[in-house]
């Protein structure tokens, strides 16, 4: 019973895990589809939503501060920048407890683009100082770089191009280390806007056709749109109301198709400037008011404040002056809430702070790196003298073991030839016995019947019957006939006289000729310009390895034809014996320790030769090649010149 209990809580564990798991999963896709919302803030702010819901029940923090990212920045979208705020110090909140150094960095940089977006720029300083710590403690440079961006603008603001044009040129230079095109884009567009401020107006258009250039290639709508917006800048400061007007209408139609209202807030205000300098002034107070419409909806206060002082110009323009005081009376007061000289002073002290403990830390991390330095450096020096030490040892012991091992392997060497030198003599001894025997054997049952027959045949002789007398010396005259023929080819087997008077070729011809006469097989000899005699040694072991491996055709194969070809080359003797009947496997007769086999190798190492054996027990006929060198075995008084002249 406690087992079954076990088991159903093992289970319903099991399926508990499972469950959470798929949720962690449900919640990681909502964070996703979010995040690819980002062009339609309304599904963007339901899918995190949801994401909220579903982390907070399963409690996954990880998932849950994605999700608080991605509402604030929903609200970010819709100017709403106080609730964007709280929801990135939610999920700022969350990514601390989980001690996510990378998205804290994220968390304090997204918090700093939302101040910056509402015109707080004392926040902006202090979140994006906070943020580049982080980056620059985890060496992430994309992040460095955004920092060091969101720095250059407030004080682009604040009108203090020289230090906007130094923080702007070190986000373009980690952009470009990190080979982000976007990021490289925005660079040179706001470097390019530096330089419009300043009337370095070459400068400027350059990097704006270089912005322009790569939004392009991208295909990225928001940020093309501000670099149009910047050349309608720039072309309005150099007069030319025109051309600014169609740059910033393209940048505003961008701005509508991606539903960015606060940029649509600027190229409005942008489009009543030019308006009213072209004296257009109907159609300058429409952008003005538009601007302040939109500006007022999603909480532009700059924006704001400048639609407000323009459209009070037209109006006084229009000589409206009563309306015209009021707007102008609303600009001044928005003016000193989005920047007075308290603010600025916050701003500088929180950027020297900065950069003091930046400077103080790079002292302590030097004097740190100094004193590891040093250490590293000793114990390098030990690992040197340990590693000496070791690598003399180890080729101390090498060389003995080598030494043994060069001494083992000559041992081995030696009774492995010492080996074979007993086999090559058991093999000469076992044939020498076996040749005797049969050369007994052979005067046993052919010469020694024939002498018996021949002692029946002389006690015959009768003095009184002289013609019985006579048919008695004709049949002895024929047993001595036999007995001759008899002696011949005992005689042969033990050394053909052919092969010693005549050479090589005669003999072996002369061995084939008695084989065909038995009618058993047929045998045929061929030779190419083998002209020389060679050494009895040689000789004999050619004749002896011809006669072995026939022998063994006639015994085993079942052939009808043999063919023997035997060349002589150059430097070298080449013997081909191929016979039609049945093959076999190779590896048996390698691993043979029969005397013929024995006989054969014996003499092939006796004359330097190696052998080639062409069989397989699936089909019929088997090959024979032997290559033996000559040069040694030619006799030298019988030695022929093979050079041809032409």
């Amino acid at each position: 019973m406690k087992k079954v209990i076990l088991l159903f809580l093992m289970n319903t564990l099991s399926l508990a895990l499972i469950a959470q798991s798929n949720t962690k999963d449900k919640v990681d896709q909502l964070n996703e589809l979010a995040n690819k919302s980002m062009r339609n803030p309304p599904e963007m702010k339901e899918k995190a939503d949801s994401a909220i819901l579903l982390a907070k029940k399963i409690n996954y923090k990880e998932g849950l501060g994605n999700a608080y990212k991605f509402k604030g920045i929903y609200h970010y979208f819709t100017s709403e920048f106080d609730s964007s705020v709280n929801n990135h110090r939610q999920s700022l909140r969350i990514f601390k407890e989980l001690n996510d150094s990378l998205n804290t960095g994220k968390g304090y940089l997204n918090i700093a683009t939302t101040y910056s977006a509402a015109a707080s720029y004392d926040s902006t300083t202090k979140n994006a100082v906070i943020a580049l710590k982080y980056f620059e403690q985890l060496n992430d440079y994309a992040g460095i770089g955004r920092a060091v961006n969101l720095l250059g603008i407030v004080h682009f603001r604040q009108k203090n191009y020289d230090k906007a044009l130094t923080y702007f040129k070190q986000y373009l230079k980690n952009a470009q280390a990190t080979s982000d095109s976007s990021e490289i884009a925005s660079g040179y567009n706001n470097i390019g806007s530096v330089f419009s401020e300043r009337k370095g107006y070459d400068s400027a258009i350059y990097y704006f056709d270089e912005a322009v250039r790569l939004k392009e290639k991208l295909g990225n709508f928001n940020n093309l749109g501000q670099s149009y917006e910047n050349l309608g800048s720039l072309n309005s400061k150099i007069g030319n109301s025109e051309l600014a007007l169609k740059n910033y209408k393209k940048a505003n139609a961008i701005y509508k198709k991606i539903g960015d209202s606060r940029f649509m807030s600027e190229c409005e205000y942008n489009i009543g400037v030019e308006y009213r300098k072209l004296d257009k002034l109907d159609s300058a107070a429409i952008h003005f008011q538009q601007a302040i419409d939109i500006s007022t909806e999603v909480g532009a206060l700059q924006v704001l404040r400048d639609a407000k002082e323009g459209y009070a110009k037209v109006l006084f323009m229009q000589k409206d002056g009563l309306k015209a005081y009021e707007l102008l009376k609303e600009s001044m007061i928005l003016s000193d809430s989005i920047l007075n000289s308290e603010k600025i002073e916050t701003i500088a002290d929180i950027e020297t702070k900065y950069e003091t403990e930046k400077k103080e830390q790079q002292i302590v991390l030097q004097t740190a790196e100094i004193a590891k330095q040093t250490a590293e450096n000793q114990r390098k020096v030990l690992m040197i003298i340990a590693l000496v030490a070791i690598l003399v040892l180890l080729m101390v012991i090498f060389l003995l073991f080598r030494n043994r091992a060069k001494r083992k392997q000559q041992l081995l060497i030696k009774e492995k030839d010492l080996k074979v030198k007993e086999a090559q003599i058991e093999a000469t001894l076992s044939s020498q016995e076996t040749e005797r025997k049969r050369f007994a054997e052979d005067l046993h049952d052919g010469f020694g019947q024939l002498i018996s027959a021949l002692r029946l045949n002389i006690a015959q002789f009768n003095k009184n019957n002289p013609a019985n007398n006579l048919a008695t010396y004709e049949h002895s005259e024929n047993i001595l006939d036999e007995m001759h023929k008899e002696i011949r080819s005992i005689a042969f087997n033990l050394m053909p006289a052919t092969l010693i008077q005549e050479g090589l070729l005669a003999a072996i011809k002369e061995f084939a000729s008695r084989i065909n006469k038995t009618n058993q097989v047929k045998i045929e000899v061929s030779s190419f310009e083998l002209s020389n005699r060679f050494t009895e040694v040689f000789e004999v072991a050619i004749y002896r390895i011809v006669q072995e491996w026939v022998n063994n055709v006639l015994k085993y194969a079942s052939a009808n034809k043999i063919t023997l070809q035997i060349d002589q080359y150059e430097d070298e003797l080449v013997l081909i014996i191929e016979d039609d009947g049945r093959g076999f496997d190779t590896n048996n007769l390698y691993n043979s320790n029969g005397n013929g086999w024995r006989n054969i190798q014996t003499r092939v190492n006796l004359v330097k030769g190696q052998i080639e054996i062409d069989s397989n027990p699936t089909r019929t006929g088997t090959s024979f090649i032997l290559t033996s060198p000559i040069s040694t075995f030619v006799k030298a008084e019988q030695k022929v010149d093979t050079v041809k002249v032409s």
